[in-house]
């Protein structure tokens, strides 16, 4: 954890304005890293890790999903593909979201 606090801190003292320590996954140990570094600090959003609430008792200012949306959506299209080829008809096309919803999301009137 000492090496990681000066690694931050050189990032910081060299202009960084956040740190993003990948591999903690700890709320203790992210705490004792976010209360070591004047920056915001980033984590990674895991299966598994803590939830928003813990890592922001944390002092954690930016959680990331990297590609974790982009292949949850990955697998929700193999799962309907294997639907459409499976059933006689295209019913579960029916269980997407319609399509002024999806631009009330994305800050449009629909």
């Amino acid at each position: 954890m000492a090496e990681a606090i000066a690694r931050a801190r050189a990032y910081c003292a060299a202009g960084a304005d956040g740190v993003y320590p990948i591999g903690l996954s700890d709320p203790a140990a992210i705490g004792e890293f976010a209360a070591a570094v004047a920056a915001p600090v980033n984590v990674w959003a895991r299966p598994g890790g803590p939830g928003l609430a813990a890592l922001a008792r944390a002092g954690v200012r930016r959680v990331s999903t990297a590609t974790a949306p982009a292949l949850v959506a990955a697998e929700a299209v193999t799962v309907l593909a294997r639907r459409l080829r499976a059933e006689d008809d295209f019913a579960a096309l029916a269980a997407g979201l319609a399509h002024g919803s999806l631009q009330r999301l994305i800050g449009r009137r629909a």
